[in-house]
C-alpha cells in the first residue's frame, strides 16, 4: 500500500467513480489535514482521518484476493498500533477481515447508501426553519439522545453546547418546527466533491416520532439540492428497516452497501 495525495488520479478513475455514492464520504475525508490516505494500484483506496475514526476502504469490483489481503494487512497494522479500529468496507473485504482477525472483532453491522434523483415531497404539520441561538440547550439534549440511540453513548448535553453554537450558525443546518413552533426534527447537509450533497444527523424528537417530521424535512433538503444541480445522498443503518422505508418513500434508491466491523485487542 502506497501513500497518496487527494489529487491522485486514482480518485478520478472510472472504477472508483462508479461507486461514488456508496463511498461518498471519502470525498469528505480526504479533505482533512493529516488524513491517512493509501492505495494499492487502482484496486484499493483507504482513508482514515484519525485513529478513533472509522477507516473507509474501497475496493474495485472483482478485486483479486492479493489486493484484499493488502487492505487487511493495513487494518491489522493499525489495530496493532492503536489497539482498536473501526472499518467500513465492501462485503468481500469484510469476509477477509472476519477470517484474518476473527478473534478481535467486537461488533459487525452495515449501512445502505441511498441517492435521491427524484424527490417526493412529504407533508407534515409545521415548516422547515433555522434554529435560534436561544435553542442551543434543547438541541444539545437532542444530539445527546441521538448519540445514545445510534452509538449507545451517554453524553452530557452541556458538553455539546459549543458544538450546537456552531451548528446554529451553519447555513446548512436545518430544523423542522411543528405547529406550536417547537423543534421536532433536524438534519444537516454536507456538500462534497463529486456533485453530491450528503444529508446526515437526521433526528426526530423522541416524543414526536412516527408523525413524518424528519421525512418532511429531508424531502425539502433533497428538493433544494436537486434544484442546485446536486445529487442528494445519505447512509442508513441496515438494521433499522423503518428508517430505510421512510427514505425510500421520499424517493431514495439503494446504491450500495458497506459493512462495518469494529476490532479491539
Amino acid at each position: 500500500m502506497r501513500d497518496i495525495l487527494k489529487s491522485d488520479e486514482v480518485f478520478s478513475s472510472r472504477k472508483f467513480l462508479s461507486d461514488r455514492v456508496n463511498f461518498n464520504i471519502m470525498f469528505r475525508l480526504m479533505q482533512y489535514e493529516g488524513a491517512l490516505i493509501k492505495a494499492y494500484e487502482e484496486s484499493i483506496i483507504a482513508i482514515q482521518t484519525a485513529p478513533d475514526k472509522a477507516m473507509w476502504i474501497w475496493n474495485e469490483r472483482d478485486a483479486e484476493i492479493f489486493a484484499l489481503q493488502k487492505a487487511a494487512e493495513l487494518v491489522e497494522n493499525r489495530l496493532n498500533e492503536f489497539g482498536f479500529i473501526d472499518v467500513q468496507c465492501k462485503k468481500e473485504l469484510a469476509e477477509v477481515l472476519k477470517r484474518r482477525l476473527a478473534g478481535f472483532i467486537t461488533a459487525c453491522g452495515g449501512s445502505n447508501a441511498y441517492a435521491c434523483r427524484k424527490v417526493n415531497i412529504i407533508n407534515a404539520p409545521g415548516y422547515m426553519d433555522r434554529a435560534r441561538t436561544d435553542e442551543a440547550n434543547i438541541l444539545a439534549v437532542y444530539v445527546s439522545q441521538m448519540d445514545e440511540d445510534i452509538y449507545g453513548n451517554i453524553v452530557n448535553p452541556r458538553s455539546l453546547l459549543p458544538k450546537m453554537g456552531k451548528w446554529i450558525n451553519d447555513p446548512d443546518f436545518y430544523i423542522w418546527r411543528d405547529e406550536d413552533t417547537s423543534i421536532t426534527a433536524m438534519a444537516k447537509m454536507n456538500y462534497t466533491d463529486g456533485g453530491m450533497v450528503r444529508i446526515n444527523n437526521v433526528f426526530t424528537r423522541r416524543d414526536k416520532r412516527g408523525r413524518g417530521f424528519a421525512p418532511a424535512l429531508v424531502s425539502r433538503l433533497c428538493d433544494k439540492a436537486i434544484k442546485e444541480g446536486l445529487l442528494p445522498m445519505l447512509y442508513a443503518d441496515s438494521e433499522y428497516p423503518s428508517s430505510n422505508r421512510a427514505y425510500q418513500k421520499i424517493g431514495f434508491t439503494k446504491e450500495g452497501y458497506t459493512a462495518k466491523i469494529s476490532l479491539k485487542k
